[in-house]
């Protein structure tokens, strides 16, 4: 029992230790990324994004920010104008290290059918140095506009990719 004891608490010493040293404070990112329709109800081909976030790392891993961005459909002449809070998590303070992170927000998109919608993007990736790369699912509802003024209700799916800095 005792050689149980003294190997659960060396494991959560380590663990503890490898959660010091992350920066704490203000900490920001830019993303490049796109992301393709998937699912019944999605239409057209998907978007190709450039992204920012700024926000505050508390220094265990954790990190809360706001983001904005452009985003250009790719089926469409439209624009979509993101605005969102998104939560993150990195488990260890290496080089290379796995993240969760979810995205939660509205996007005001600009074409021939204008519209505005609520999104949910979780995520996961990984940090290289300064650098990351992430998978992600978009789920998108809303409320769109068809020729002759018509509002139609909708959900979509994506699935999508980034690839970034932090800062």
């Amino acid at each position: 029992m005792k050689k149980y004891l003294t190997i659960v608490f060396f494991l959560i010493s380590v663990l503890a230790s490898a959660q010091s040293g992350f920066k704490q404070g203000y900490s920001g990112g830019l993303e490049v990324g796109g992301r393709a329709n998937i699912g019944k109800q999605s239409a057209g081909g998907g978007e190709f994004d450039i992204l920012t976030v700024h926000g505050i790392s508390y220094g265990d891993g954790s990190f809360i920010g706001i983001g904005t961005g452009l985003e250009k459909l790719l089926h469409s002449e439209g624009v979509s104008f993101p605005l969102f809070l998104e939560a993150k998590y990195v488990f260890f303070k290496s080089d290379l290290s796995p993240f969760v992170s979810a995205r939660t927000g509205l996007e005001l998109t600009i074409s021939d059918h204008n519209d505005i919608c609520y999104f949910i993007n979780p995520s996961v990736g990984v940090n290289i140095h300064k650098y990351f790369f992430k998978v992600n699912y978009w789920f998108l509802g809303g409320a769109g506009n068809l020729d002759g003024g018509v509002t139609v209700p909708y959900k979509g799916h994506q699935i999508g990719f980034s690839f970034g800095k932090s800062f």
